[in-house]
């Protein structure tokens, strides 16, 4: 997506993601701003993993996919003009709310933090859209693409991103409880950030 997108002065970058089958499933689509015709000749990726949290902590983890390709694409090129837009509130309200020193949901304080640390670095104007808009503006169809995006990750291969990590044997309780909802978060992130890295090189 990125190698595309970063040659543009402004990008609108949009995210969604969905829950089926105790797997997470997400989209991304980058266009350059303007008409919405532009969105005809978007960039888009998909990914699909195993477990989910809910659909809170899903689409808080492919807008953290979209700010780091935001991330990137600013780092290509410092003059870049970046919007990240998404139909969930929730998400943004708890990066408004971490801003401002209060305390989100804590079980996924770790991700909104980084999404707000990586909205700074970029520069980037978070937005919210209505979902499932039949409008004919860019925002909507933009939306539009990364929802279809989402979707059709659903037959997708799951991803591999490893066993869970152990634990140690330092100040762990008595009893660990631990579900695969719960840390797909943080390999979600590792996994995405090393497919782009990957493809575009080292930060």
């Amino acid at each position: 997506v990125l190698a595309g997108a970063s040659a543009s002065t402004n990008l609108v970058i949009c995210s969604d993601a969905g829950l089926k089958n105790m797997s997470t499933s997400g989209g991304i689509a980058v266009a350059p701003a303007g008409p919405p015709s532009n969105v005809e000749g978007a960039l888009t990726a998909r990914v699909r993993f195993d477990g989910h949290a809910s659909s809170f902590a899903a689409e808080l983890v492919m807008l953290e996919y979209a700010l780091y390709v935001a991330y990137r694409a600013k780092k290509g090129n410092p003059a870049a003009e970046l919007r990240n837009i998404t139909d969930s509130k929730s998400s943004l309200d708890a990066i408004d709310t971490v801003a401002t020193g209060g305390m989100g949901r804590t079980s996924h304080n770790a991700t909104v933090s980084r999404c707000k640390a990586l909205a700074e670095k970029a520069g980037v104007a978070l937005e919210w859209t209505a979902g499932h808009s039949t409008e004919a503006t860019f925002d909507a169809r933009i939306n539009e693409l990364a929802d279809d995006c989402a979707t059709k990750a659903r037959g997708d291969e799951l991803c591999n991103m490893g066993e869970l990590p152990a634990l140690g044997n330092e100040l762990v309780p008595a009893v660990v409880i631990r579900a695969k909802g719960v840390c797909v978060e943080s390999r979600a992130t590792k996994h995405i950030r090393k497919h782009i890295d990957r493809h575009i090189g080292p930060h």
